[in-house]
């Protein structure tokens, strides 16, 4: 489905009996400044847009939208024609708000981003974003949910657990930890591209837990690079 000359373009999961669903893998529940619980707001911002398109693919707007997670309780929003409309103007507004900054920032991509907590949390891009390492800070650590440092590799990475592990220990300059030596152990043995750190290299790592006494370990989802390998985000005058 298309809408503004293909600047939106989308497609619901479903649309059954006038009503549009949207299923989702976690929670769609977030906690609210008040500490209670409440639909993520870019959950319904997309059955909003996603009304949009099917009043204008159909020429009916749904009268109602469903978010259904894998567990948990569902969620029905009740649609407008006005209120999916202006949600997808609003979308356009943006998108060509961030496409006029881009033009007009061509060398320094990092100006056109609003990072936060919130925004970076979910990001798999963070690691490489230079945005995201100017503003990221100790009093993220908790609404972010992962640790986050960027330094100089302190010592050779050393095997350790009969090779079944690595250890790695670097010196932060900038992250949820600053201006201190975390080693962060154990890595799994899988991390190949820890074979070609060195001692004095310059390295990130993202999704890191905070442990009770502030070291750090590795989970699933964590991400080590070394800065020599991180490509620059320039701006692409075809696109």
């Amino acid at each position: 489905m298309i809408a503004y000359e293909g600047k939106l373009v989308g497609k619901p999961d479903l649309l059954v009996d006038d009503e549009i669903r949207d299923y989702k893998s976690g929670s769609i529940f977030e906690l609210a400044e008040d500490g209670s619980q409440q639909v993520k707001d870019g959950y319904l911002r997309q059955l909003r847009i996603y009304g949009h398109l099917v009043h204008e693919t159909t020429g009916k707007c749904p009268p109602q939208g469903k978010l259904l997670p894998m567990s948990g309780r569902e969620h029905a929003v009740e649609l407008s024609p006005e209120a999916c409309k202006s949600e997808a103007e609003s979308a356009i507004v943006l998108l060509d708000d961030l496409n006029d900054k881009l033009s007009q920032n061509r060398e320094d991509t990092s100006a056109i981003g609003t990072p936060s907590p919130k925004a970076c949390k979910w990001c798999g891009f963070k690691s490489v974003c230079p945005a995201f390492w100017n503003a990221v800070s100790s009093d993220w650590a908790k609404e972010l949910g992962s640790g986050a440092i960027k330094g100089t590799v302190t010592q050779l990475p050393s095997r350790i657990h009969d090779g079944k592990a690595w250890s790695l220990s670097i010196q932060s300059a900038q992250g949820t930890i600053r201006d201190t030596e975390m080693t962060i152990l154990p890595l799994p043995s899988s991390v190949h591209s820890l074979a070609e750190v060195s001692q004095g290299d310059q390295i990130r790592a993202i999704n890191l837990y905070h442990r009770a006494d502030e070291s750090l370990a590795p989970t699933q989802a964590t991400v080590i690079l070394k800065e020599s390998k991180i490509p620059k985000i320039v701006f692409d005058e075809q696109t």
